[in-house]
């Protein structure tokens, strides 16, 4: 991860310039780069690096990754230029790719049904993957600055993409206050099994290039581990949509087979001195309660988590088969706070590390407040409920 030894951003009404100086070392690599990032009145972003390496190092990417929300753009239409300015049509795909989406193109552009256009662009030319492969809710379009495997001491490099954003509407000031719904899709929660249970099935990706194997299987097992890519807090949250993305392919080859997500847990592939320290604690918490949720989107029969046990899974075990509405946002940011709603109950989860307000229309009769293996219980409102969620705080409001 690079470490900012200069962040400067200049900001204005409309327009903005950023400038960034970097290192990213470890026990391997060593490379500096300063980077800009320049947004204009006319929706234009440009972003340039110049980059050295200060040894030599084996690395398949130096680069620029843009990524393409999943969740807003599965089944939008796009094209793909080429250096020549010949277009050809595509779509980001619904069901997870096995291939690439694209090897080489300079520039890909879409319009949205409400009129928003949106172009990337790079000499150097793109190629695009379905980043929900590797349970990242994006596709991911990559671009190489030219530097080989074997990266040499001492070679420099530039280069430049540009992002032009034609067509958007002004943002509403945000509510301070995120006011949810329950909505009336009906989905089922799933059987929550031990860790010592798990039959370690390989990853998505390694399994959606074999499809044959899924076809006349019972029951088809995955891993989904988050953290292959950007290991931050906003991103482990940012990606939990990707498994309904995931048991939608699996369930597109084979419509009957029971669906088990195993193991689940986010401590990084790579080698490290322990387990992640947020296995345990309040992040546990928020992300395997929010976790739970998306499995019941995603029609997932059972699942195994690696977390560290704590009260989210003791209160959920039982539920196991249980009606499961999702929560719709009707004001306020809806990646802050997620939840579903089971037994008379919602379940909420504060997705951030800031104090969240939160109103719900149902009028509450019990509170419980989940810390790491404690329970508060509180007075509720007796006609709705507006409580404040701490950071990464995991709530249940029940009624009768």
């Amino acid at each position: 991860m690079p470490v900012f030894h200069r962040i400067d951003v200049q900001q204005k009404v409309d327009s903005f310039r950023i400038s960034l100086d970097a290192v990213c070392v470890n026990d391997v690599a060593n490379y500096h780069w300063s980077g800009e990032i320049v947004g204009t009145p006319e929706g234009k972003i440009t972003f340039s690096v110049n980059g050295q390496s200060d040894t030599g190092f084996a690395a398949p990417r130096i680069g620029f990754c843009l990524l393409y929300g999943a969740e807003a753009l599965a089944g939008q239409a796009y094209q793909l230029l080429d250096a020549d300015g010949k277009a050809t049509p595509g779509a980001f795909p619904k069901d997870v790719s096995p291939q690439l989406l694209s090897e080489k193109f300079t520039a890909l552009r879409y319009t949205t049904p409400d009129g928003l256009s949106v172009t990337c662009r790079t000499a150097g030319g793109f190629g695009m993957e379905d980043q929900r492969n590797y349970c990242d809710s994006s596709y991911k379009a990559y671009h190489n600055l030219g530097y080989p495997w074997d990266v040499p001491k001492g070679q420099a490099k530039h280069d430049t993409f540009t992002l032009d954003v034609t067509g958007a509407h002004p943002a509403p000031d945000p509510a301070p206050t995120v006011a949810l719904a329950i909505d009336a899709a009906i989905h089922k929660m799933p059987v929550l099994l031990p860790a010592m249970t798990s039959v370690k099935a390989a990853a998505f990706v390694a399994q959606n290039s074999k499809r044959d194997g899924w076809t006349n299987a019972t029951t088809v097992a995955w891993a989904f581990n988050p953290s292959a890519h950007m290991p931050d807090d906003d991103m482990f949250f940012e990606n939990l949509s990707s498994v309904v993305d995931q048991a939608a392919t699996v369930r597109a080859v084979n419509p009957t087979a029971r669906l088990r997500v195993d193991p689940i847990g986010f401590d990084s592939p790579y080698p490290r001195p322990g387990r992640d320290p947020r296995n345990s604690g309040q992040f546990a918490a928020a992300w395997t309660t929010a976790m739970v949720g998306w499995l019941a989107r995603a029609g997932v029969d059972e699942a195994v988590f690696t977390t560290i046990p704590n009260a989210v899974l003791q209160g959920l075990v039982p539920l196991a088969g249980h009606a499961v509405h999702g929560l719709d946002t009707l004001a306020g940011d809806p990646r802050a706070v997620t939840g579903f709603a089971v037994d008379n109950t919602c379940w909420l989860v504060n997705l951030t590390a800031e104090a969240q307000t939160v109103t719900l229309p149902h009028p509450a009769t019990r509170l419980a407040r989940l810390t790491a293996g404690t329970h508060e219980f509180t007075p509720a409102p007796a006609h709705g409920v507006t409580l404040t969620l701490g950071p990464l705080e995991v709530c249940r409001v029940g009624w009768k």
